[in-house]
């Protein structure tokens, strides 16, 4: 895959290899699975010393994602809205993701509620575990939500990893240097976009290396949880899956198809690499580096996506 820009070719490729990386970590992944199953069906104290053992592969192999990640959304939500050039855009393609988030949320959180109330009648019994009396956070009110957004000091919030903020000052900087003199925009403009790109070559490196980090994620979490919470655990994923599974063809495919003239086919098979680092990271921020380069695959346009992230 190749991303031209106005000053030139491209700072974003993809190996023809990604479908053979898509099969590794899903061998990754049932194999870690596999390990830490028979490791704890069997107490065997070397299968359980190696499951524990792999973990610092996934720690790693997270680490090196997210690493990546507040850098490169600041590069790439930068170059998205300053070449957009227009204020107005700005506030029409936000509006217009704020309008795709709620009126997808909204069926999502029904649907999540009515499975797992379903799904609770087959979940088996089990002793109840011991309580620790915890301190509730309190809740922020929306008035301390909307200021948490300006960040007093960009750089303390991308030392704490506060994404949104930084997505914030991100756009408000990026909406600034699209209105300055043209040759000092696009200066800053072609910086990004080939830090943007370093970056997302990082990332395919890292991703290479993801076979090994699913195994390190998957092992050592299912032998400790044992046989014994495997049906209970059981139901909430299966649950889940098939929730998602609906969610995914009732709402998420037809919108896709509707207002974004992508096929079914097409989404899915673009789209399994994010899946993939989703599933087994169960983070979502780990997963905005690979979303971002799929999204090329899916014929999004550059500055759609950058500011998409």
């Amino acid at each position: 895959m190749h991303v031209s820009g106005p000053q030139g070719p491209a700072v974003v490729s993809s190996s023809a290899g990604t479908p053979v990386l898509h099969i590794l970590m899903t061998v990754g992944l049932v194999a870690g699975l596999a390990l830490g199953m028979i490791a704890s069906a069997t107490g065997s104290p070397l299968l359980l010393a190696i499951a524990e053992g792999v973990a610092p592969l996934g720690t790693a192999f997270v680490n090196a994602i997210r690493m990546v990640v507040i850098p490169l959304v600041m590069a790439t939500v930068f170059v998205g809205v300053a070449r957009l050039g227009d204020i107005r855009k700005v506030g029409r393609m936000g509006f217009l993701a704020f309008a795709f988030i709620a009126g997808t949320t909204f069926p999502a959180i029904l649907l999540g509620m009515g499975a797992m109330k379903f799904a609770l009648g087959f979940a088996p019994a089990m002793a109840p575990l011991e309580v620790v009396e915890q301190v509730r956070p309190e809740l922020p009110g929306m008035v301390d939500f909307l200021l948490r957004l300006i960040p007093s000091n960009p750089f303390a919030a991308a030392t704490e990893g506060a994404l949104l903020p930084l997505i914030v000052f991100t756009v408000l900087f990026a909406a600034a240097a699209s209105t300055i003199e043209s040759k000092h925009r696009e200066m800053l403009v072609d910086f990004a976009d080939a830090v943007s790109g370093a970056l997302i070559k990082l990332v395919h490196w890292v991703l290479w290396t993801g076979p090994v980090g699913v195994f390190g994620l998957a092992a050592p979490v299912t032998a400790r949880t044992g046989w014994a919470m495997l049906a209970n655990l059981a139901t909430f994923v299966i649950t889940v899956i098939v929730a998602l599974v609906i969610f995914l063809l009732v709402v998420y495919l037809p919108v896709v198809k509707i207002f974004g003239g992508v096929g079914p086919w097409k989404f899915m098979r673009s789209t399994i690499g994010t899946a993939t680092v989703g599933f087994t990271t169960t983070s979502s921020v780990a997963t905005l580096p690979v979303l971002l380069q799929e999204s090329q695959d899916l014929g999004v346009s550059e500055p759609v996506a950058n500011f998409g992230v």
